[in-house]
């Protein structure tokens, strides 16, 4: 087996875990040939098929080095890679590598020479995402740092909402390229990709609904993120899909005759959808087909002279309706999304326990246990707000959660306040980005380390942040704070004891350094 032949000497680098997602086809008896002569290796086999999605995240559930790398059945590394990235892994330590293929439809490992030299290159993420787009979603090709998805929270919990999508992987792809200081890319083939697997799912609803919903998911707002990704897709990757499943090359087509509305809802913001995908859904395929079907020099001569003339005479028309229709369609689709906003906003609003005028909060903004929270006037948040109040009944002479927030109060993105006990945050407070305020823990020195999921949820204390804070990135304010008005807590500070009002504070635990003048608590 050439795996054994490209690990070999690596053992103490790479760990190989085989899933096999209850196979019927004797891949069972094939396995254990490999597995006795390669005892480090790991098999995992599912009692039963538990899906394309859950049995990819059981694999990244399962990975205890720094790096992972999912590498589908079909799929096979050229000969000589697995050395280089290696050895690539351990002097630079990117964040996340896209991998290169080549697509046949059959693979065998001799299909390109032995890998001799890789050339990674480093890139921004806008530039990142414009270049792979779609194949975010070949799993095979990525290798990522599991610290650096730990590091944005990315767990377990965040990677399920992707079941049923058939895209799981993307659930910690994409967050990485929009967190991510070290994107790589491997230009040279380094993968070889088996093209044609239908993946058991329905094509064309998969990639024109569920991955454009993914994307905006992971970047909501950020319409340049957005652009790179989609408008390469729609211009030509699903259109020459849609153009081969329509041709019988997949025998999916005829399951999926309603797709093309939510098609139009997904994509139908880019001029790209309305120029080449939706002519691929409904040109007959005769039409689709003709370019390829002239082969004489003067058929193509008198082609190109038609082709020309219905240019300058039809394309202009065409093209104004064209615009004329999507801009419509895009105002529609725009109008509707502003209304589904303010819907949930309005809907959630109404279940607060107090809430004040002019409320402003993210598309994706999270909120549990609606009865315990007040939000005053003002209130501003971006992306990834989470406020959860939770009512315990294991937690003694606690009755029921309370969270009060102020007004004119701003949280930057990924905020997070959870609340068992009592959290008051006082008005005209300012908070920086990925920003954690709690009053509960779950973990306890009185469990045993082996049956840490089990400890109880404990409220040693009370969390008060009183008016005209300021609170920098990355800070924890944990059970038992109580920050004075007018303080500043410096990025990345861990506040759990009193910091007296007007104070500046940093490190872990936060320290005051210095006390603002009066000078500067008028400014």
């Amino acid at each position: 087996m050439q795996l054994e032949k490209e690990t070999r000497g690596l053992d103490n680098l790479v760990s190989i875990i085989i899933l096999d997602n209850h196979s019927t086809d004797g891949t069972t008896i094939e396995i254990k040939k490999f597995i006795i002569k390669n005892s480090n290796w790991q098999v995992i086999r599912h009692q039963s098929n538990i899906g394309v999605d859950r049995n990819i995240l059981s694999a990244a559930e399962r990975t205890k080095g720094r790096y992972f790398w999912i590498v589908g059945d079909d799929d096979l590394p050229r000969n000589g890679l697995i050395k280089l990235i290696v050895d690539f892994l351990q002097n630079e330590q990117p964040t996340l590598i896209y991998l290169c293929s080549k697509w046949a439809a059959d693979v065998k490992a001799d299909d390109l020479p032995t890998l001799q030299l890789i050339n990674p290159i480093s890139m921004a993420p806008i530039e990142f995402a414009a270049k792979i787009n779609i194949f975010t979603t070949f799993i095979s090709a990525w290798i990522v740092d599991a610290h650096a998805l730990k590091a944005i929270g990315i767990g377990s919990q965040e990677l399920s909402k992707g079941i049923g999508s058939y895209f799981l992987q993307l659930g910690w792809i994409l967050p990485l390229i929009r967190d991510s200081s070290i994107l790589t890319c491997v230009d040279e083939p380094a993968i070889l990709a088996t093209g044609g697997n239908t993946g058991g799912y329905q094509l064309i609803k998969t990639f024109a609904v569920n991955y454009p919903s993914f994307v905006r998911r992971i970047f909501p707002g950020q319409k340049s993120m957005q652009n790179a990704l989609l408008a390469p897709f729609a211009k030509e990757y699903l259109p020459n899909l849609i153009r081969s499943t329509r041709s019988g090359q997949f025998s999916r087509m005829s399951k999926e005759n309603f797709v093309l509305p939510k098609a139009i809802m997904s994509l139908g913001l880019y001029k790209e959808f309305w120029t080449h995908t939706l002519p691929a859904f409904a040109l007959p395929m005769k039409a689709q087909r003709a370019k390829s079907n002239i082969h004489h020099p003067l058929v193509k001569r008198m082609a190109n002279k038609i082709k020309r003339k219905l240019q300058e005479i039809a394309m202009p028309a065409y093209t104004h309706a064209l615009d004329n229709l999507s801009s419509k369609v895009i105002a529609k689709i725009e109008a509707n999304n502003v209304a589904q906003k303010k819907h949930k906003i309005e809907t959630e609003l109404a279940k607060l326990r107090n809430v004040g005028e002019n409320i402003d909060l993210p598309d994706d903004f999270d909120l549990i246990g609606h009865e315990y929270l007040s939000l005053g006037s003002g209130f501003q948040a971006t992306r990834g707000l989470r406020i959860h109040c939770w009512k315990s009944q294991t937690i003694e002479g606690i009755s029921s959660p309370s969270t009060i927030i102020g007004d004119r109060v701003f949280f930057n993105r990924e905020a997070y306040v959870t609340c068992a006990n009592s959290i008051t945050i006082g008005s005209d407070t300012l908070f920086g980005s990925n920003v954690l305020i709690t009053d509960n823990y779950h973990g306890s020195t009185k469990i045993a380390y082996t049956n840490r999921l089990n400890s109880p949820l404990s409220c040693p204390g009370t969390v008060e942040i009183e008016d005209g804070v300021w609170i920098g990135n990355n800070v924890c304010v944990l059970p038992g704070s109580r920050i004075g008005r007018g303080s500043i807590i410096g990025a990345n500070s861990v506040v759990n004891s009193i910091i007296p009002a007007f104070s500046i504070a940093v490190g872990a635990p936060a320290k005051v350094i210095g006390t603002l003048s009066a000078a500067e608590r008028q400014a």
